[in-house]
This record gives C-alpha cells, structure tokens and sequence, in this order.
C-alpha cells in the first residue's frame, strides 16, 4: 500500500497522541516509513514484515529480542482496498 510520507507522519503523530505511546508505521516490507522515534526511519521490522507476510491480524513482541528491529509493543495491520501497511505501539 502506497501512503504519502507526510499522511504517514500524521497517522503516528495521532496514534501517539490517542494511545500516549511510541509509534511507528512501517510499509508492506516491514520497513519503518514514520516514527515517533525519527532514528528508527528507514530500518527493518522484522516483527511488522512477519505479521504481514504470513497475514496476522495482530502480533504482540513481549521482548525487544523476540524480531530483529523490533520493541516490545502491539503490532496491527492496516489493510485498504486489500492492500496491507503495519502500526506498532510499543511500551516506553
């Protein structure tokens, strides 16, 4: 799924503020496209590229050792017009 960079900044930047958590938005191939965590722009997330290859509706990492670039959090998928992306809200 295709989102602008800045409609990814904005989704995070709500979604941080509703759930009062870090939150990172990664595209179809797991990797970090928006961040409330700028350093982490750009890396894998081994855990979000998971959960959308093998099509999970939700993976929750219980220790930041358990995915490659992955912290302990609640990932869940954002499907549009069958297309996936993935939003992670991790502890702080």
């Amino acid at each position: 799924m295709y989102i602008s960079t800045e409609a990814a900044e904005r989704i995070v930047r709500e979604v941080s503020l509703a759930v009062d958590r870090p939150v990172n938005l990664m595209n179809d191939h797991g990797i970090i496209i928006a961040s409330t965590d700028l350093s982490r722009i750009g890396t894998l997330h081994q855990g979000a590229y998971e959960s959308i290859r093998d099509n999970m509706d939700c993976l929750i990492v219980r220790s930041d050792s358990d995915y490659p670039g992955s912290r302990i959090g609640i990932n869940i998928p954002i499907r549009f017009h069958l297309e996936i992306g993935e939003v992670e809200a991790h502890a702080q």
